[in-house]
């Protein structure tokens, strides 16, 4: 192992050592005495490398590392993106479901309406509501005429589509 001798100074005077020059492998990062170290010529310049196959992978570095796939600037976004998706779509099915379930209700409550206001269409009134004797007729009772409007109404906008 040859050795080298340098000169180093603190504040003007100057010490003589004889310790071997080391510098770091270009490829790998370790440090090595030059003396067992490869020389590489790289842009005119000398790099120093352990061995062969230090060598080898400073002249063929590996490929880097692929960028994320177009779209994904930032971690994670493509996938949170998917789980909002999986989640609105979730919520539609939710609803879809509930308004089923409304329109079903719905139905039903016409269908039983209609019932009582075919019995109103087929009689002229209720007998001993007044407690007098006298007959109630079905126009003394504003909620006849609403459920008449509430069912046009209903058959109005079925018919838009709604």
């Amino acid at each position: 192992m040859a050795a080298m001798l340098s000169v180093s100074g603190h504040k003007g005077s100057k010490a003589m050592t004889d310790k071997p020059d080391v510098q770091r492998c270009a490829a790998c990062g370790t440090e090595k005495p030059v003396s067992e170290m490869e020389t590489c010529m790289h842009a005119q310049m000398h790099r120093y490398v352990c061995d062969m196959k230090c060598m080898n992978a400073f002249y063929n570095p590996p490929p880097k590392q692929a960028l994320e796939p177009a779209g994904s600037y930032q971690k994670g976004y493509d996938e949170g993106r998917n789980q909002g998706t999986r989640h609105r779509v979730a919520e539609i099915q939710q609803l879809e479901a509930a308004r089923a379930s409304d329109k079903a209700r719905i139905a039903e409550l016409e269908s039983a309406l209609n019932g009582l206001l075919e019995i109103v269409s087929e009689s002229t009134g209720v007998a001993g509501y007044h407690l007098n004797g006298d007959v109630a007729l079905w126009d003394e009772f504003d909620d006849v005429s609403a459920a008449d409007a509430a069912l046009a109404q209903q058959g109005k906008e079925n018919t838009d589509g709604q």
